[in-house]
C-alpha cells in the first residue's frame, strides 16, 4: 500500500500492488496490509495478480488391468474409500451399506466399476493400514464397531481375535492400534512380524495404559523414528524397537482445546492438526498455532464430521462455516507450508480426502457431492457449477485516520471473458461499478463516488467468468474530519 500524489492534481491514491498476501481476518485498520485479505474466497494470485482459481471435476486414476487412465465411477451408497496401495497402480476397495466393493475393470463396457466382493452391513472403516510383506503388499483396515479385516495376495482374511481399533499404524514390524470402545486410553501392539497376534505375553503382544486425562484417542502414526499417539488433550510419544521390555512411553504436549479427528496429517517435518480453537504445528517436541489468518473460522467449536489431507507441500482442511452456503464441509482451506500462507475455497462439499498413485504420479482426490470422487484438474468450473470468486482488502485508514477520504475513481489493469465487479466501501456506504474485460490486457478507469476515514476495496466476478486484475489505484481527494 502506498498513498502519494497524482502529479498535477491535488488528489492522493492508493494502490494494491500485489494480491500475494493470502487471507488474514483480523487486521488493524491503522496498518493492515493491503496485499492480504480478510474475505478471500476461489482465486489465484501466485505471480501477484489476482485470478480466478481453476475448478474441480470427476477423477480419473490409472487402472492397470485396462493398462490406461479412466474415470471413477460414483461411489455405491454410503461408501467410504480404502487405498490399496499396490507396486503398479493402488487399488480403491469401497465399504458401503450394502456391502463391500473393488475396483474393477469390465472389458465388456470399457469402464471402471465397482464390483461387490461381499453382501453385508458394513461398518464405516476409520483406520486403513497399507504395509509391505515379504511375498505381498498387504491391507489391515477396521473400525471400534467392525471386525479387523485383512487383504492378502488377492484374499481377505476376518481377524476376529483382534481388538477393533479407532486408529491403526504399522511401526517396527508390529501394528499399533488405539481407540477400542472399552480402552479409549489403552495403547496395543501385536506380535512382532505378525500384525494379527495380540496374544498378551513378553514374546508376542500387549498393551500400555495412559493417564485418562488424556481424552479419547485421535490419531496413531510414526514420524521421525518414533510413534506418535494423538489423544483429545495431548500427544505422546512411543519408541518402540526391539523388546516390549525397552518400549518408552513419554508425554509431548497438553492442551485445553481438543484436537479434532480426522485432521492430523503428517507434512514433512512437521504434523499439522486442528484443535477447536485453530489449527497447530508440531515438530515432535512442542506445538505452536498457525491459524490466526483463519481464526474466525474457529470462534465457534467447529461440527464433527472435518477431513483434512497432504499433498504437495500443502495441509488441506474441510470444515463447516456457517458463513458460506452449503451443508456439511461446506469450506476448504489450503495452507502452503513453503509460503506459510492460508487459502480458501467455498462453494464444494468434501467429505473426504486421499491420495492415489500410479507409476510416479500422485493425485489428491476428495468425495464430494452425490456420490463423486472429484480432484482439482483446473477446470472452469466446480463440477459443473460456476466459480463465484472474490476478494475484499482490509478497511485502512491509508495512514491518515484524521482524514475523509473522497474516491473519485478506481483504476485497475484487467483481462477476462466476463463482468467483474469493483466496489469501494467507507464506514458510511459502498458503491459497486461494472466493468466488461476483454481478452487482453488493459487500464481501465471506473468513476466511483463514495466518501469515509476507511476505505476497502473488493474485486469479484460475475456468473464464475474467469479473470486477471492487477494493481487496482483507489485515486481520491482529502479533507480534515475536524
Amino acid at each position: 500500500m502506498r498513498m502519494a500524489d497524482v502529479p498535477g492534481k491535488r488528489t492522493y491514491s492508493f494502490a494494491v500492488s500485489t494480491f500475494a498476501g493470502g487471507i488474514d481476518q483480523e487486521p488493524d485498520p491503522q496498518c493492515a496490509d493491503l496485499g492480504k485479505s480478510p474475505e478471500a474466497y476461489n482465486v489465484r494470485t501466485e505471480n501477484g495478480a489476482l485470478s480466478r482459481c481453476g475448478g474441480f471435476g470427476r477423477a480419473s486414476k490409472y487402472n492397470a488391468e485396462a493398462g490406461r487412465v479412466m474415470q471413477i465411477p460414483q461411489l455405491p451408497a454410503g461408501g467410504r474409500v480404502i487405498v490399496h496401495r499396490k507396486p503398479d497402480s493402488d487399488i480403491l476397495i469401497v465399504r458401503g451399506t450394502e456391502g463391500e466393493y473393488k475396483e474393477k475393470y469390465n472389458i465388456m463396457t470399457d469402464e471402471l466399476e465397482f464390483e461387490t466382493v461381499a453382501l453385508m452391513d458394513c461398518k464405516e472403516p476409520t483406520f486403513a493400514v497399507n504395509y509391505q510383506t515379504a511375498d505381498s503388499t498387504d491391507l489391515i483396515y477396521g473400525s471400534p464397531d467392525d471386525t479387523m479385516m485383512r487383504i492378502s495376495e488377492g484374499k481377505t482374511w476376518v481377524l476376529g481375535a483382534c481388538p477393533k481399533f479407532y486408529k491403526a499404524a504399522m511401526f517396527a514390524e508390529r501394528l499399533f492400534g488405539v481407540g477400542t470402545r472399552a480402552y479409549s486410553n489403552r495403547i496395543y501392539f501385536s506380535k512382532q512380524y505378525d500384525p494379527a497376534d495380540f496374544t498378551e505375553s513378553a514374546e508376542a503382544g500387549g498393551y500400555i495404559d495412559v493417564m485418562s486425562d488424556y481424552g479419547k484417542a485421535v490419531d496413531i502414526l510414526p514420524f521421525e523414528n518414533y510413534l506418535y499417539i494423538f489423544w483429545q488433550y495431548g500427544i505422546t510419544r512411543l519408541k518402540a524397537y526391539g523388546y516390549q521390555s525397552e518400549f518408552v512411553l513419554s508425554d509431548c504436549y497438553r492442551c485445553s482445546s481438543q484436537i479434532r479427528r480426522e485432521t492430523v496429517q503428517v507434512c514433512g517435518s512437521r504434523i499439522l492438526f486442528a484443535a477447536n480453537d485453530g489449527v497447530y504445528a508440531f515438530d515432535g517436541q512442542s506445538a505452536h498455532k498457525i491459524s490466526a489468518p483463519i481464526s474466525g473460522f474457529f470462534e465457534n467449536e467447529p461440527e464433527e464430521g472435518m477431513a483434512s489431507g497432504y499433498f504437495r507441500d500443502c495441509y488441506y482442511l474441510a470444515m463447516h462455516s456457517g458463513r458460506y452456503e452449503g451443508s456439511g464441509n461446506n469450506v476448504l482451506l489450503r495452507f502452503g507450508l513453503r509460503r506459510g500462507k492460508w487459502e480458501l475455497y467455498t462453494g464444494l462439499c468434501v467429505s473426504g480426502m486421499f491420495t492415489v498413485s500410479a507409476g510416479g504420479f500422485e493425485q489428491l482426490l476428495f468425495t464430494g457431492e452425490g456420490g463423486y470422487i472429484c480432484t482439482f484438474n483446473g477446470a472452469d468450473t466446480f463440477n459443473g457449477r460456476p466459480i463465484k470468486s472474490k476478494w475484499v482488502t482490509p478497511m485502512s485508514a491509508l495512514g491518515r485516520p484524521d482524514m475523509i477520504k473522497s474516491v473519485r475513481c478506481v483504476l485497475i489493469g484487467a483481462q477476462g471473458s466476463g463482468r467483474l465487479r469493483i466496489t469501494v466501501r467507507s464506514e458510511r456506504g459502498s458503491a459497486s461499478r461494472y466493468i466488461l474485460p476483454s481478452g487482453s490486457r488493459r487500464i481501465y478507469r471506473i468513476p466511483i463516488r463514495v466518501s469515509g476515514q476507511l476505505l476497502s476495496l473488493t474485486v469479484e466476478n460475475e456468473d464464475g467468468s474467469d479473470f486477471t486484475a492487477a494493481a487496482p489505484t483507489v485515486v481520491f481527494t482529502c479533507r480534515s474530519c475536524r
